[in-house]
């Protein structure tokens, strides 16, 4: 399918290169309105016109991600600055009535001074001809409702429809829900507005005040599940808003300064609560293990928590204190209060599971419907956060310095009990005991770093640092880690510049086993987050300039981490990488450049595949199996300019690539025996291995630019953007097209697509 769409934006003033993807930020072209080789910079400001089209094969919503495209369209960039004695003003804009234009501007007035910025940020994640659902959407109050045909539904529930597809035997036909699905885009903006004063009440002190608020609306991909062969992907509605407030007063002079602030940050969300049909279930029932929700009973309806709203309120304090010596002394205390007071939702939507009803269980205990114990959910959280640093450099050969960092995260939610509770809105369940877990952390560190210039040249740096964290409800309540800093920087040589660095860190803390075998895992598994570890780092960055118009670059890093205390979960990983760089400049009019980047990363984790004890593969190492993760990441890049090479005129040509390959390597006994067994039906091992996930990305373009007179200049542009792409995770048709309704699910069919795009423009600029 072709879609013709069109490209405009502002970054692309002078040069091509600046359509930034998220795999790779290009060489940013001289904004508008700096000066070339060509014209001087215009005294006011520049007007630019566009006027660009283009041709997209494939995932247009991929290509444009965070960018306006139009089918066809005119542009406006502009730039304007004025001063004059005792005022200035200076302003521009980008890409004015698309939906990711841009304003922002300085202006000052005697004492007065201040910012603005105003921007749209789109995000796309796909396209009406890609995604699609069967699901209407309707809006009541704070809830979004997603509800599909209740007749269809109900035919599902009596056996004459398939809701989801369960087995591979109703792969060929389908869910009847695929007659029903309608296209839609799924995209989303972010608002974001940012003002920012200060006045000048008289030479030793400053009152200022910002403001930066940002609003989000449109849809998003969102994943909803009944149980785990009852799984839904969702365009859920989003509507809310954060706002950062900040008021603060700054008193310095030559020898300190000291600040007093306030920050009030509040997030209003419009959507709080989803709700969305079952596509298994009409009429609501239970069962006793709902894993299965639908096809044994279960809620016609599903219900969750979104984000709630919330605020924080904080009060701080910075200071800064010049001491004898070439040393100093400053320090900041910040004290939050954050507060979550949103109603509570019930245990359950499911009808026949309310407050009231009571069902004797299997085991012959009682359950006993409740309504939960208090309204709203009374969040309450103190956070203290207290900095203090000392800076010397008592002369030209050494220099230090020490920081100390004091965190606390004071949970003061009153602690919630949930005895009676629903799993999967179809299955009730008695806990007795059961409470909620707020985690709590203090975190305290110190570091301190000494520096030594022996030489004109060279200057080495050692470094210590220790961090120290108690926490609640995670299996390490308690860590330490260690840390040994080394580098040396090269400093004043014009023709070489190194710059090399190694880190050797090591995490350790007592293990609380009880808190991971409660909730159902192997006592050697952990989190590799609070694991014990050993970590090392080292990175080595080189320049070498042995004439003006000769230029080398390298740069390596290389990293290990090992967690050596566990038998299960992350063991270690690995990373390492180097880039390659030369820059060329054998005239006045030619520039040349070229780099290449390659990255290797590796992670090693294991598991046991058993069920719980008593029974014996619980203790089986037979039934271990570990899987290896693999990437491989090359970069290339090569720019080209041509400067006057034809009289008042500029080229640029430019041509990146990047391609990854990510592999998953499977080992250990159990993957052993399940490769060797063969399945009956099938014919085929009952093992089978993830294939890899690849993709190649590719960018050429071409710029001109050509000045019909020092205020007057044309240009055209054209730029070449191919992507392809493997993933196992993308769900295709035999024919190429987004699979709706694979094993187990009703989705969206966002996924991982190729494009290819063809892009042109033409630009007039006037500078005035």
């Amino acid at each position: 399918m072709r879609i013709r769409t069109t490209l405009l934006t502002g970054a692309l003033l002078l040069a091509s290169t600046a359509f930034a993807m998220a795999q790779q930020t290009p060489q940013t072209p001289p904004q508008q309105g700096q000066t070339t080789d060509v014209i001087a910079r215009p005294q006011l400001g520049s007007f630019d016109f566009s006027f660009r089209t283009s041709d997209v094969t494939g995932d247009q919503a991929r290509f444009q991600r965070y960018q306006d495209i139009r089918d066809r369209g005119a542009g406006l960039n502009f730039k304007f600055n004025r001063e004059d004695q005792g005022w200035f003003f200076d302003t521009k804009a980008n890409n004015v009535g698309y939906n990711d234009q841009a304003f922002s501007g300085l202006f000052g007035s005697g004492k007065m001074k201040g910012s603005f910025e105003w921007t749209e940020t789109p995000l796309f994640y796909g396209a009406a001809d890609e995604l699609a659902t069967p699901y209407s959407t309707s809006i009541s109050g704070n809830v979004a409702k997603m509800t599909l045909d209740p007749t269809t539904v109900a035919n599902v529930q009596a056996g004459k429809a398939t809701g989801i597809v369960l087995n591979t035997s109703q792969l060929a036909a389908g869910s009847t829900f695929r007659a029903l699905e309608v296209g839609t885009d799924v995209k989303s903006r972010r608002d974001n507005l940012n003002v920012n004063l200060t006045y000048q009440a008289n030479r030793d002190v400053d009152v200022n005040f910002a403001v930066n608020s940002y609003a989000r609306t449109g849809t998003q991909p969102w994943g909803a599940a009944f149980a785990f062969n009852d799984a839904v992907e969702l365009p859920l509605p989003i509507d809310n808003r954060t706002t950062d407030v900040t008021a603060g007063v700054e008193w310095a002079n030559q020898m300190g300064m000291l600040r007093l602030a306030y920050n009030g940050s509040y997030f209003a969300n419009n959507i709080e609560t989803l709700q969305w049909s079952n596509p298994l279930r009409a009429t609501d029932s239970w069962n006793a293990s709902s894993y299965s929700n639908g096809t044994l009973g279960g809620s016609s309806l599903g219900q969750m928590a979104l984000f709630p709203s919330n605020h924080a309120n904080t009060v701080s304090a910075a200071g800064l204190y010049k001491l004898p010596a070439h040393s100093s002394f400053n320090a900041s205390l910040a004290v939050s209060s954050l507060s979550q007071n949103e109603a509570l939702l019930p245990f359950t939507i499911n009808s026949v599971l309310q407050p009231g009803t009571t069902i004797r269980m299997s085991d012959g205990s009682t359950w006993v419907g409740q309504a939960p114990e208090r309204a709203t959910a009374e969040g309450d959280v103190r956070v203290v956060n207290t900095n203090v640093n000392f800076t010397s450099r008592p002369n030209r050969h050494f220099g230090l310095t020490a920081k100390y960092r004091y965190y606390n995260w004071d949970n003061r939610t009153p602690i919630f009990h949930n005895v009676d509770n629903v799993r999967f809105d179809g299955a009730p369940e008695h806990v007795p005991g059961s409470e909620s877990e707020y985690a709590s952390l203090k975190r305290q560190s110190f570091d301190v770093d000494a520096s030594f210039t022996p030489t004109t040249y060279g200057a080495f740096r050692i470094g210590y640092g220790r961090e120290a964290a108690d926490q609640t409800y995670r299996e390490i309540p308690s860590y330490g880690e260690n840390t040994f800093r080394a580098s040396f920087d090269t400093i004043g040589n014009r023709y070489v510049m190194l710059r090399a660095m190694y880190t050797n860190s090591r995490r350790s803390g007592p293990v609380d086993v009880e808190v991971i075998t409660d909730a159902g895992a192997q006592p050697d598994s952990r989190q590799f987050d609070v694991a014990n570890r050993n970590s090392y780092r080292g990175a080595l960055i080189l320049e070498v300039a042995p004439l003006p118009v000769v230029g080398f670059s390298v740069s390596a890093f290389k990293g290990r981490d090992e967690y050596p205390d566990q038998q299960f979960g992350l063991l270690n990983n690995d990373n390492n990488g180097v880039t390659l760089g030369v820059d060329l400049t054998p005239t006045d009019t030619v520039t040349l450049s070229f780099n290449y980047g390659r990255e290797n990363y590796a992670a090693l984790q294991q598991s046991r595949n058993a069920n719980p004890a008593p029974d014996p593969s619980w203790t089986d190492p037979n039934r271990n199996w570990n899987l290896n993760n693999t990437e491989k990441v090359n970069d290339y890049g090569v720019n080209l300019g041509l400067v006057r090479i034809v009289p008042k005129a500029e080229i640029r040509l430019g041509f990146d690539r990047s391609d990854s390959d990510q592999g998953f390597l499977y080992g250990g006994p159990r993957v052993a025996m399940m490769a060797a067994t063969i399945d009956k039906a099938t014919g085929l091992p009952t093992f089978m291995p993830l294939p890899d996930v690849t993709n190649i990305w590719k960018r050429a373009t071409a710029d001109f630019k050509y000045f019909l007179s020092p205020r007057v200049a044309i240009g055209a542009t054209y730029m070449y953007d191919n992507y392809a792409v493997s993933d196992f995770a993308s769900t295709y048709n035999p024919d190429g097209t987004p699979r709706y309704d694979p094993l187990g699910g009703l989705i969206l069919g966002y996924g991982f697509r190729p494009y290819t795009a063809n892009t042109g423009w033409f630009r007039v600029i006037y500078l005035f």
